[in-house]
C-alpha cells in the first residue's frame, strides 16, 4: 500500500486546497446564548438528532472568484446516520443566509457508517457570497448517558471537508504572511454563536464574524432514493389504448392446427418429507468500538469462552466473526432445539443494552472491549441435522450400529480378502505349471529330433567292409 509522487518543470496554473465547512473545530457541544438553532451535547434514547452549522456568504464573500470542488470527505464517528451540505446563492449584498436554495452539493450519506469514511468525487462550484449549510444527524438509541462532542472516536464530530482549487487565502500571521482560507463554519465566542472565517492563526482574531450562524431547518432530511423503503404491490392494470402499451390480440393463424401433443409423462415420486428440526442456532451482532486488527484470535477465543459461559454451552459451540464497518461481531451458538429458548433467554438478558454486552465480554483481555450497539437481538434459527449416507454392501451385514457386528464384518472381510488373495496365487502358480510343461514337450521333441539326425549321419558315414567273392 502506498502512493506515488510525480513532479513537473513547470508549475501548474492552480494550487489546490482544503476547506472545512460545518463545525471546523467542533463547537457543536458548547452552551450558546441565543443559538439560531439547537447546539448541545446529545441526548441519550434519540433515534434522531439533529445538528447544523453555517459557511455563511458573509465569509466566502471574501473568495478571489469561483472556486471548484473536486472532492469531498464527511466526517462524523459511530453515532451518525446521515449527513449532507445545502449550497444557497449569493446575495447583493452577501448574507449569512444567502438566497435561492439550490440543493444538496456534492453526495450525501443516508446511512452512515464510521467504518466506512472516504474522500467522494462530487465536483461543484463556491462562488463569492454563496452560504453552505452542513448537515449531520445522530441515533443514541442505544445509549444510556449523552454523548458528547469531541475528537476522540468515542464523541461525535459534523464536518465536511472541501478540496477544491485554485487555493484562496484570507489574512496575515504575526509575521505578515498570507494565510490560507482554511475553515468556514460555527465558532462560540464568549457563549454566544459566531463564525470562524479563514484561519486560526490570523493576527489579531481576524477571522472572527460576529453571528452569521442561521437555522435552515430540514427540508432535505428524507432518502431521495427511499432506501430501505419496502417495495409495495402495484394495482392489476388492463391494457388500454390510451397507456403506454396496448396489447393487441393476434390474427387467426390460416395453417391448420398444430396436432395434439403426447401426453405428458407421469409426474415424478414426490420427495420425502424432510426430517423435523432437531438443532437450532441463536444468532446475534453487536457493533464495538476500536479497530479490527486489534481483535486477534486469542481475544476471540476469550470471547467465545464469556459467551458460552453466559448460554451455558461449551466453547466449542459458539462462533465468533469479526467484520470491517466499525467493529461488527457476529455470533453463532450450535444447541439443540430443545434448549435454544433458554440459550436465547439467556443472549437476550446478556445483549439487553451496549453497556450490559460490554459487562458480558468484561474479563477479556488484549483490548478494550466497549460495545456501541447492539446490531440485531438473538434470534433463532431452527434446521435438520443431515440425513444419513446410503448404506453400502459393507453395512448391510448386520446392524453397522451394533459393535459386535461391527467387528464381526470386518473380521469376514479380511478373511474373504484372504481367501481371494490366496485363490490368485494359486491360479498364478496353475498358469505358470502349465507353461512350464509345454516348454519341457518341446524342448524334449528338439532333442529326439536332434538325435535321431545324428544317428542317420553316423550309419551313413561308416565305411562298409569289401564283399569277397566266393
Amino acid at each position: 500500500m502506498g502512493f506515488e509522487a510525480y513532479y513537473v518543470n513547470t508549475l501548474r496554473p492552480n494550487d489546490a486546497a482544503m476547506l472545512i465547512i460545518g463545525d471546523p473545530i467542533v463547537q457543536l457541544g458548547n452552551a450558546m446564548n441565543s443559538a439560531p438553532y439547537t447546539v448541545g451535547h446529545l441526548a441519550p434514547r434519540q433515534d434522531e438528532v439533529h445538528r447544523q452549522a453555517t459557511c455563511p456568504g458573509t465569509c466566502t464573500k471574501d473568495f478571489s472568484g469561483t472556486i471548484n470542488v473536486f472532492a469531498h470527505f464527511y466526517h462524523m464517528h459511530h453515532y451518525g446516520k446521515k449527513i449532507y451540505t445545502e449550497k444557497y446563492a449569493a446575495t447583493a449584498p452577501p448574507t449569512a443566509a444567502g438566497g435561492a436554495n439550490l440543493g444538496v452539493v456534492g453526495s450525501r450519506i443516508d446511512y452512515w457508517d464510521n467504518g466506512f469514511q472516504q474522500a467522494i468525487a462530487a465536483p461543484y462550484t463556491v462562488s463569492p457570497g454563496d452560504t453552505l449549510q452542513t448537515h449531520c444527524w445522530f441515533s443514541t438509541r442505544q445509549v444510556t448517558t449523552q454523548v458528547t462532542f469531541g475528537t476522540p472516536t468515542s464523541s461525535e464530530m459534523c464536518q465536511d471537508f472541501l478540496f477544491y482549487y485554485p487555493a484562496q487565502f484570507r489574512g496575515v500571521d504575526a509575521g505578515g504572511n498570507s494565510e490560507r482560507f482554511a475553515m468556514c463554519g460555527l465558532f462560540t465566542a464568549s457563549q454566544n454563536p459566531a463564525t470562524l472565517c479563514g484561519s486560526l492563526d490570523q493576527v489579531n482574531t481576524g477571522f472572527l464574524l460576529s453571528g452569521n450562524q442561521v437555522n435552515k431547518g430540514d427540508g432535505a432530511k428524507a432518502d431521495p432514493l427511499n432506501f430501505g423503503i419496502a417495495n409495495r404491490t402495484a394495482p392489476a392494470s388492463t391494457p388500454t389504448s390510451s397507456g403506454l402499451c396496448t396489447l393487441v390480440p393476434s390474427p387467426p393463424s390460416a395453417s391448420p392446427p398444430p396436432p395434439s401433443p403426447s401426453p405428458p409423462p407421469p409426474s415424478p415420486s414426490p420427495p420425502p418429507p424432510s426430517p423435523p428440526p432437531t438443532m437450532s442456532v441463536v444468532g446475534f451482532s453487536l457493533r464495538l468500538l476500536g479497530d479490527v486488527s486489534s481483535f486477534t484470535s486469542s481475544v476471540l477465543d476469550q470471547m467465545k469462552s464469556a459467551i458460552a459461559a453466559r448460554a451455558g454451552v461449551g466453547p466449542s459451540a459458539v462462533e465468533v466473526t469479526v467484520t470491517a464497518g466499525s467493529v461488527i461481531i457476529g455470533v453463532s451458538i450450535l444447541t439443540p432445539l430443545a434448549t435454544s429458548a433458554s440459550v436465547q433467554s439467556a443472549m437476550a438478558i446478556a445483549t439487553s443494552s451496549p453497556s450490559s454486552a460490554t459487562a458480558m465480554l468484561a474479563n477479556v483481555t488484549g483490548v478494550s472491549i466497549n460495545v456501541l450497539t447492539v446490531v440485531t437481538p438473538p434470534t433463532v434459527t431452527a434446521f435438520a441435522l443431515p440425513p444419513p449416507p446410503a448404506q453400502s454392501i459393507t453395512q448391510s451385514i448386520g446392524d453397522m450400529n451394533d459393535e459386535p457386528a461391527r467387528v464381526g464384518a470386518i473380521i469376514l472381510g479380511a478373511v474373504l480378502g484372504s481367501l481371494g488373495l490366496i485363490f490368485c496365487i494359486l491360479l498364478i502358480a496353475m498358469i505358470a505349471q502349465r507353461k512350464r510343461k509345454k516348454m519341457d514337450v518341446k524342448l524334449s521333441a528338439e532333442f529326439l529330433d536332434a538325435a535321431g539326425t545324428a544317428e542317420m549321419t553316423i550309419l551313413s558315414s561308416t565305411p562298409r567292409k569289401p564283399q569277397i567273392a566266393a
